[in-house]
């Protein structure tokens, strides 16, 4: 992971370090062997769960009409959608530049290109399981993402 990914990344795992639960493991799958394209950036474990997150930066998008989504790529639209129809715990967060994150996940993945066609950012604000790093790594630390 380069760049502002990375930071996004590293910020919610500096949240998740604060919560003091040693019990979360996680493991980025840019250097995971057998990896491949499509394959979200982390796997995340924790007794009796796991968690698979793509993460997306998108430097503002709190101004914009629709859900950027134009930063998948075909492989990650596929992985994610093909999990999320499984029943595999998967989750899409997108961060900006202002600190903020939106967290889509399971049922919300089953159809990302109908998702990125009809929902407008105010809606997926509306539906985002949550809106801040601290909130996304509570949710990871659980590796819950159902309302």
């Amino acid at each position: 992971m380069r760049g502002n990914e990375g930071k996004l990344i590293d910020k919610v795992h500096r949240q998740l370090a604060r919560l003091r639960n040693p019990s979360v493991y996680h493991q980025k799958m840019n250097m995971a062997p057998g990896s491949t394209a499509g394959t979200p950036d982390v796997y995340y474990e924790t007794k009796g769960s796991c968690l698979w997150v793509e993460y997306k930066y998108v430097p503002d998008w709190s101004n914009k009409r629709k859900l950027p989504l134009s930063g998948l790529s075909h492989n990650q639209v596929a992985w994610l959608e093909r999990a999320a129809n499984n029943g595999i715990n998967c989750a899409l967060l997108i961060g900006d530049a202002q600190g903020n994150c939106l967290v889509l996940a399971n049922e919300q993945l089953k159809d990302i290109q109908a998702l990125h066609s009809t929902l407008s950012v105010e809606e997926a604000k509306k539906q985002a399981l949550s809106t801040k790093p601290k909130d996304a790594a509570l949710r990871i630390q659980a590796a819950q993402l159902s309302k």
